[in-house]
């Protein structure tokens, strides 16, 4: 049974409201400067904003959900997303060579394309929980031990669906790639804003996280710094 979030809670509504927005914005600014078609441009562009994201998410948690700073938040997105671009680059290396030993004559361009699909998935759900796991680091202070369940499943799930929405609409352009990066982003605000609120309500350190969603149960640990 899934655990029940009061959304007639204004705080909660609003935070919700606005973790989406920030999302689905990102959406369609990544879907109209980075149009598919790998070059430095796209690379550099889905940086820049991948940071701006980021900054804008950790905003948003510091006002409502857990008083971490920003550019913290920003720093353990980007170093999660660096490692698994790394392993995810030495990994396809090392297949186009088995490849082009199994099958002499056979072209670097073609055994890449061979290795694009998967990699492109796997890449998708490898970089979920490496930068979920490290994100954590961040809310661990504010959250019980079971809330990085719930953090990590709400980030697989969201790779997972948009991984999908990827092999569905393949390599596509335009509008179309639009389309396909706002839903992703959309999706991705939906799952994780629910499971914030999830965590905020069962799983947090009620002495630790701001009085911004929810009020906080006077605790043992209030009343001892109150002294």
């Amino acid at each position: 049974m899934l655990p029940s979030i009061d959304l007639k809670d204004p705080g909660k509504r609003e935070f919700l409201l606005v973790w989406i927005i920030a999302n689905f914005a990102s959406g369609i600014l990544l879907g109209i400067a980075a149009p598919g078609k790998a070059n430095i441009w796209m690379l550099l562009m889905g940086l820049l904003l991948g940071i701006g994201s980021a900054y804008v998410q950790g905003i948003i948690l510091r006002k409502y959900i857990a008083r971490i700073i920003p550019w913290h938040w920003v720093f353990m997105s980007v170093l999660g997303t660096l490692a698994v671009l790394f392993i995810l680059f030495a990994l396809v290396m090392t297949g186009v060579g088995l490849v082009r030993g199994s099958f002499q004559g056979i072209s670097t361009a073609t055994a890449l394309s061979g290795f694009a699909g998967f990699a492109g998935f796997v890449f998708g759900l490898a970089l979920a929980i490496v930068v979920a796991l490290v994100q954590w680091r961040l809310l661990q202070p504010y959250f019980l031990k079971s809330g990085l369940r719930i953090w990590l499943a709400a980030n697989l799930a969201s790779a997972l669906i948009s991984g999908i929405l990827t092999l569905v609409f393949g390599r596509p352009s335009g509008l179309i790639e639009v389309t396909k990066s706002v839903l992703s982003s959309a999706i991705y605000g939906v799952i994780t804003g629910l499971a914030l609120l999830i965590m905020h309500q069962y799983h947090g350190r009620q002495a630790e996280v701001p009085n911004k969603v929810a009020p906080r149960a006077i605790t043992n640990y209030e009343r001892r710094k109150a002294r």
